[in-house]
């Protein structure tokens, strides 16, 4: 059954600190997905760091397209990192420990239950929504239907979300006593015990009347009797002699139900769930006058505990130093880190809307940085006095097989858009609610507040445009050029092109970079070349006039910091140091401006 829907984490991430970066930017996130591939124009620096994907897979003896999986549509939400782990099937692998504890687990059974259990370990993780939902009693509203937890091929067909949607089938094949192993599929949160693949197994079996009637029980104090009795001897077979208690728990599959708890390493550990299966999911199954047990566990869950394995994500890895740990047969053998690389902090700010989830940004940090994400973790929020909420968070970046640089992280950083502009066009490029098609280029543009006291004489609603009409600049504006002053030069070029493009100018405007350090500051200009015509312009209003003083007063100050480097730049600068940057800016095509 799909007991582990309704567990939580058990372990916890140490806090580690290192050098961090923050980013702030206002956006307003809705339901997406993250199915299409991402503009290579504007993601070129992350490219580096995404697996190749195969375009056709095998899965039980059946190849399957990409496109089949993978899909321009508003009900898919499957994401290309999660189609390349299709067919990797890590419980399958006796040498890997997720393999080491299936084929312990099947040892307890095969030793207790001679020939009883049938086993299945490469059933297709792609099924219906009848088998993964309503075949094991889910509810029409339960949380677990929705795209935001489930990836959804289309409406009808999802990557499964336990391995729970085979029971019905096999049921009603003839089988009665039976063990499921699998990959299965969740859209989650990013830390170091959750991740949007894993594994689990499942176990199931039937009794007939006359099982439990010589017994002097009725049917299902008898199947929760047979239960307990079979999952303690799997406990002592797997940790030893451990004490152990019952929890009475929900589970809208089973009646009654339980979780198993064992006292490990100095604290009380969920092993399990568990129950008597719900007479309704038989009957639908042709067995009217059955009862049954079953259970279900997560691998990975047992496997960081048996292991020692501090990290989910190892699971995944083929680095050697982690593979030749491990040898086939023997549980338990304890990890050894092969490194203690230090994370990489950065953190992030935005305004949030309603139908905002934090899964769906989890989405798109995964799929631009993939397993280099360690932990997304909400650090602050605010509510103003307009009921806007801003969520704040922190990500650390850790590779678990080398060490990573503030300049990689920097430029992931940026290719996620954490920056703010590109994340802006990506989420008006591929905001889902999936049930309506994708938003449209103009949508989502930024409401500008009009003050009416400052309206031109000839002010027309219909021709009207606020954003030619605003005010001086305010503090707002100077913390916004405080923020761009400490962009790298990459950065500044980027930026100079999104200006260009989100404000509908011909030229490249010019940008001033303060680095901070012996290089002091530098003047970039990245304008085009003065030898281009100007249009001739019209006469200026009064109106213009008075906005053209504010725009002058802001050009002073802004030129007055730009006119202040030179003499920064000649200070203490190393020449070699100095044609370094030289040759940086001449990279984007930027020209320095010395005395």
């Amino acid at each position: 059954m799909a007991f582990t829907v309704f567990q939580s984490a058990l372990f916890s991430n140490p806090s580690l600190f290192s050098r961090r970066r923050t980013f702030n930017f206002c956006i307003q996130f809705s339901s997406f997905s993250t199915a299409s591939a991402f503009p290579s124009d504007k993601f070129q620096l992350h490219k580096k760091w995404r697996q190749p994907v195969s375009s056709v897979l095998e899965l039980g003896g059946v190849k399957i397209a990409k496109d089949e999986i993978v899909r321009d549509d508003p009900t898919n939400n499957v994401p290309d990192s999660i189609f390349s782990k299709l067919g990797m099937q890590l419980h399958r692998r006796d040498q890997h420990p997720l393999g080491i504890l299936k084929n312990a687990i099947y040892d307890y059974f095969d030793t207790n239950y001679p020939k009883k259990f049938d086993k299945f370990d490469d059933l297709c993780p792609i099924v219906s929504t009848i088998a993964n939902f309503d075949d094991v009693l889910v509810p029409a509203d339960h949380v677990s239907r929705s795209y935001n937890d489930t990836y959804y091929v289309d409406s009808e067909t999802v990557l499964r979300c336990h391995t729970s949607a085979h029971q019905a089938e096999l049921l009603r094949g003839g089988h009665t006593h039976f063990l499921v192993t699998g990959d299965v599929y969740r859209r989650d949160s990013i830390d170091s015990t959750h991740y949007p693949v894993f594994h689990q197994m499942e176990g199931v079996r039937v009794f007939t009347p006359v099982d439990w009637e010589a017994s002097g029980n009725d049917a299902t104090s008898y199947a929760a009797e047979d239960l307990k009795k079979c999952l303690e001897g799997l406990a002592r077979h797997l940790f030893g002699g451990v004490e152990m208690r019952w929890i009475d728990t929900y589970f809208p599959f089973t009646n009654p139900s339980f979780e198993l708890e064992i006292y490990f390493q100095d604290g009380w550990l969920e092993v399990l769930g568990c129950g008597v299966t719900e007479q309704e999911i038989l009957k639908r199954s042709g067995r009217v006058d059955n009862v049954a047990w079953a259970f279900g566990l997560g691998l990975e869950r047992l496997a960081m505990v048996l292991f020692d394995i501090p990290d989910i994500r190892l699971f995944w890895s083929n680095d050697e130093r982690f593979t030749s740990q491990f040898s086939k047969g023997q549980l338990g053998i304890k990890f050894k880190p092969f490194s203690k690389y230090p994370p990489c902090y950065k953190d992030m700010s935005f305004w949030i809307s309603d139908s905002f989830t934090e899964n769906n940004l989890c989405e798109v940090v995964r799929g631009i940085a993939g397993d280099l994400v360690e932990e997304v973790k909400l650090i602050d929020n605010f509510t103003n006095k307009k009921g806007m909420t801003s969520h704040c968070y922190r990500i650390a970046y850790r590779s678990m097989e080398r060490s990573l640089t503030d300049e990689e992280i920097n430029d992931l950083q940026g290719a996620t858009s954490l920056n703010g502009a590109f994340l802006v066009d990506l989420v008006k490029q591929y905001s889902r609610n999936f049930a309506q098609p994708a938003l449209k280029e103009e949508e989502g543009e930024e409401e500008v507040e009009i003050d009416q006291r400052k309206l031109p004489a000839d002010y027309n609603p219909e021709t009207f445009d606020p954003t030619e009409h605003r005010s001086p600049p305010t503090d707002r504006v100077w913390r916004h050029v405080d923020e761009i002053s400490g962009l790298t030069l990459v950065e500044t070029a980027e930026l100079s092109s999104i200006m260009m493009k989100k404000l509908g100018m011909k030229e490249l405007p010019d940008v001033g970079v303060m680095k901070q350090g012996a290089a002091g500051v530098v003047s970039v200009a990245t304008k085009a070349s003065t030898a281009a015509k100007e249009e001739k312009k019209p006469e200026k209003t009064a109106f213009e006039l008075k906005m053209g003083v504010f725009r002058l007063s802001f050009k002073t100050q802004a030129k007055d910091l730009v006119e202040k480097v030179p003499a920064v730049l000649k200070k203490g600068l190393p020449k070699e140091e100095e044609e370094k940057i030289i040759e940086k800016m001449k990279v984007v095509g930027a020209v320095v401006v010395m005395e």
